[in-house]
């Protein structure tokens, strides 16, 4: 038998007539957000319960942001070309004295396979120091979770790209900003 004589013989022998309903998430037709539903499902943790935790699950944390750590950097450069992550490698150039300012390594795009691509600061990686009054801890936040914090994209803090890109432990003042203030 065939897929459509199967389906066929599963519907209704009588007159009635058959209506074709689009489906609607639940939350569209109880009125609640997929916002809403995630705080309403999500458990709510203090930092103390996040480390004791052992287990890998979604959870809220009401915490204070008490400082950024940029000795990481804050946001990741991606090759302008492929939008792939670029990474630093040594420069081979050897060190003669003369120019204080060269710098001591050049990016490389695994992708693209090519050294010094033109470069794009595309997304936040956010290493902040949190506490609540339970303990404290380092959150990494990144891209979707930082922009909802500071509803800007990356590329709006870091400015437009040119040769001379700002070092990412330069902390804006808007990332600055964050320090001293309680989110959840």
């Amino acid at each position: 038998m065939t897929e459509v004589e199967e389906f066929k013989s599963k519907l209704p022998k009588d007159e009635l007539c058959l209506a074709i309903v689009e489906s609607k998430p639940v939350g569209q037709v109880l009125g609640v957000s997929d916002k809403d539903d995630f705080f309403f499902h999500t458990p709510r943790k203090t930092i103390a319960e996040l480390s004791e935790s052992r287990q890998v699950e979604k959870c809220i944390v009401m915490c204070t942001i008490a400082a950024i750590d940029s000795d990481m950097g804050w946001y990741y450069l991606s090759c302008k070309v492929c939008s792939k992550k670029v990474v630093q490698v040594p420069n081979d150039t050897l060190d003669d004295g003369e120019d204080e300012n060269e710098l001591m390594f050049s990016y490389y795009c695994n992708k693209c396979k090519c050294y010094n691509p033109k470069l794009l600061p595309r997304l936040y990686k956010l290493h902040l120091f949190v506490l609540d009054n339970t303990g404290n801890s380092k959150f990494l936040l990144f891209d979707n979770l930082a922009l909802q914090l500071l509803h800007q994209p990356c590329i709006e803090l870091t400015g437009p790209i040119s040769d001379e890109i700002h070092g990412p432990d330069v902390i804006p003042l808007e990332l600055q900003n964050l320090v001293g203030k309680t989110h959840f």
